[in-house]
């Protein structure tokens, strides 16, 4: 076997590698990432289309957050790996800050400060912040990630890890996708029997409570 098939034989393996583990795992990231995109789908991205997009565009932010690990990993090696675990806290209480906001906002900000509200719901309601919270949830260390990095360190180079990042990225975003699919679909049959604004209220009552949850965890990790 030549140098070459050799090198393209590892890379297989890596492409495989990447993709089973997405696979493998990827129920577990979308029960991580549900939280956050079922009620951001189901406040302003209803409808089977808009619901997929916005996964799409949401799971495009994730990306980019494991690429940023690639090269983190490939540039520090394993001697900083213990940094990724300690820097959830802030990403943790960020995130945290961010979805009260978002649901305060939607439930019952229009009830205080009708003008801000509508400029913090419109801002929300865009896909820079479909976005954002893909990039925030990739940033957020659990187990599916850590797998991923810990397999990411045996690699040593940054093209294999780069490649092996986005297989994982592809396998564990397909169950992402058809939930965006399936809660945009369903927000919109709902709002057809609900009225909007009580829609909107439970979706962001939903996000404030993922928020509480987020921020609680971040403070236990400040803890350690």
């Amino acid at each position: 076997m030549t140098p070459t098939s050799k090198m393209g034989q590892a890379m297989l393996t890596i492409l495989v590698s990447g993709l089973l583990l997405g696979l493998g795992v990827g129920t577990s990231c979308v029960a991580f990432c549900t939280p956050v995109l079922v009620p951001h789908i189901v406040a302003d991205h209803r409808g089977a289309k808009k619901g997929l997009f916005t996964s799409v565009i949401f799971s495009l932010g994730r990306l980019v957050a494991y690429l940023a690990y690639a090269l983190f990993l490939c540039v520090v090696g394993e001697s900083l790996l213990g940094s990724i675990s300690s820097s959830a806290s802030p990403v943790l209480v960020g995130m945290g800050i961010l979805l009260l906001v978002y649901g305060i906002s939607i439930s019952y900000g229009h009830h205080v400060r009708p003008n801000v509200t509508s400029r913090v719901c419109s801002h929300f309601s865009s896909h820079n912040s479909s976005f954002a919270l893909g990039v925030l949830m990739g940033l957020t260390p659990c187990v599916p990630l850590m797998m991923a990095m810990a397999y990411s360190l045996t690699l040593r180079e940054l093209l294999p890890s780069i490649a092996f990042f986005i297989f994982f990225w592809l396998g564990s975003s397909t169950y992402t996708v058809v939930l965006g699919a399936a809660t945009g679909a369903m927000g919109g049959f709902a709002i057809a029997r609900i009225r909007v604004e009580r829609i909107r209220r439970i979706s962001g009552i939903a996000l404030a409570a993922a928020g509480l949850l987020f921020f609680s965890e971040g403070l236990k990790f400040l803890s350690l």
